[in-house]
């Protein structure tokens, strides 16, 4: 079954009226990518170049992106900078991959395929 892999998901802190609480919630539904396979998240959702050492991130990307396969997919998230890493590791395999991008109209994913 092909993965998708998941750069980081954002969320944000959002107050809870049954608990009285705040906690952090997703900014993003990942529901309609799981039409594409089994979603794999890489990095926390605090994940952020200005927050975190560059070589600890870029180390966690390639950590996390050792499975990947032809099949997979790549679902870029959150900050362009990671986006951004995440696309350069596996395009510096010199092999296609595929990337999913959300389409606004049609209220859903759409794969498209890399060529390095």
């Amino acid at each position: 079954m092909p993965a998708v892999y998941v750069t980081h998901l954002p969320q944000r802190l959002i107050w809870d009226e049954a608990f009285s609480k705040q906690h952090w919630a997703p900014t993003v539904d990942l529901a309609p990518a799981t039409a594409f396979g089994e979603l794999k998240i890489m990095l926390p959702h605090d994940a952020a170049f200005k927050a975190h050492p560059e070589e600890r991130l870029i180390k966690s990307l390639k950590e996390a992106l050792l499975q990947f396969k032809g099949e997979d997919f790549l679902l870029p998230l959150g900050d362009p900078i990671i986006m951004s890493a995440a696309a350069a590791i596996l395009g510096a395999r010199r092999e296609p991959f595929q990337m999913l991008k959300w389409d606004r109209v049609l209220k859903r994913y759409s794969a498209h395929s890399i060529v390095p």
